[in-house]
């Protein structure tokens, strides 16, 4: 039987924020979204050995149990989570009256070092804008030219309006990875 810590793949020396980025790299990994079905029981183990060792109680528990030599407890007592990574018990909240949702009301709150530039933003706009300008001013006074410069122009734009949002994302996941 895999300890968390096995789980996780991270020593038992490790700080909080290692076992977190850990855990949110094994979570990505082996979501079932991404891994289908497959992904479910490992994901399952996952989550287990998340909820102990980012629990400082239960992992100190942990860490005791190992240390006295005898073997992985089955059980731990944080928030209804085993340590057994098989676990055939569906699901069943810590509190059950725990239905708090002010998450959706607080505001949300991004990293200042991933949000795209003001010019990021608007750049697709205003590509997007000269193409309209142009191709106006192409059909009133009748310039092919003018016409060409804003199909162009309007297709950039149309490229634009994919791009920026995925160099912003690319950016984002650059500085997660950090």
């Amino acid at each position: 039987m895999a300890t968390p810590y096995e789980v996780l793949r991270v020593r038992p020396d490790a700080e909080i924020a290692e076992i977190r980025r850990a855990y949110l790299n094994a979570a990505r990994r082996n979501h079932p979204d991404v891994a289908g079905p497959a992904g479910d029981e490992r994901m399952r183990e996952i989550n287990q050995a998340w909820a102990v060792l980012s629990d400082p109680e239960a992992r100190r528990r942990l860490d005791d149990t190992a240390e006295s030599g005898s073997s992985t407890p089955t059980t731990s007592a944080t928030r209804g989570f085993t340590v057994n990574p098989i676990d055939d018990r569906p699901f069943v909240p810590f509190d059950s009256e725990d239905d708090d949702d002010s998450w959706r009301y607080e505001p949300d709150v991004f990293d200042p070092a991933t949000a795209p530039s003001m010019a990021m933003k608007f750049l697709p706009v205003s590509i997007f804008s000269g193409a309209l300008l142009l191709g106006i001013l192409g059909v009133v006074i009748s310039a092919a030219p003018l016409l060409a410069a804003a199909v162009v122009l309007g297709l950039l734009g149309c490229v634009s309006f994919v791009v920026a949002p995925m160099v912003a994302m690319g950016k984002a996941s650059a500085n997660e990875r950090r």
